[in-house]
């Protein structure tokens, strides 16, 4: 469990949760999924005490829900990307479906996605690169610039 606390840990900082969120609020969260769980205990004398994991945070506070959580997580990961980009190796899977599918690559759900993965500077490359090997790819048509044209807007 240790590995995968850290694990979460080191995401977050690589993705900028604890940047949005605070190292406090990121810990109250993994504390709370990660706590010890709910369980009945025996002792020698053969009573029973039920003990349950309970919020570690501020009497009365609320722990966020999984899809709360992942509402952070998607921004914070959103912010990310807006500022350094997308992996380049996301840049090229992107520049592979267009050079080689045109605009029915636009339709498939992998190339929207990177493509949404993109920052401004990095759609206006890949069009630019488009742009320069048009001559050597007919997938790559005025209307497939176009559609990326407009989605730099």
């Amino acid at each position: 469990m240790i590995e995968a606390v850290d694990g979460l840990q080191d995401a977050a900082v690589a993705y900028g949760l604890i940047e949005a969120m605070g190292q406090d609020t990121v810990q109250q969260l993994m504390g709370a999924h990660f706590g010890a769980p709910a369980c009945e205990v025996e002792h020698s004398d053969n009573s029973h005490v039920n003990w349950q994991a309970h919020d570690f945070g501020t009497p009365g506070s609320e722990v966020a829900s999984a899809y709360e959580l992942q509402a952070v997580y998607d921004a914070a990961l959103r912010k990310r990307r807006k500022e350094y980009g997308a992996a380049r190796s996301t840049v090229e899977a992107v520049m592979y479906e267009l050079r080689t599918h045109g605009t029915e690559a636009l339709k498939r759900k992998s190339c929207q996605r990177r493509l949404s993965e993109l920052n401004d500077k990095q759609l206006a490359d890949v069009i630019g690169r488009l742009m320069k090997l048009r001559s050597q790819y007919s997938a790559i048509t005025d209307r497939l610039l176009t559609q990326l044209i407009r989605l730099s807007s």
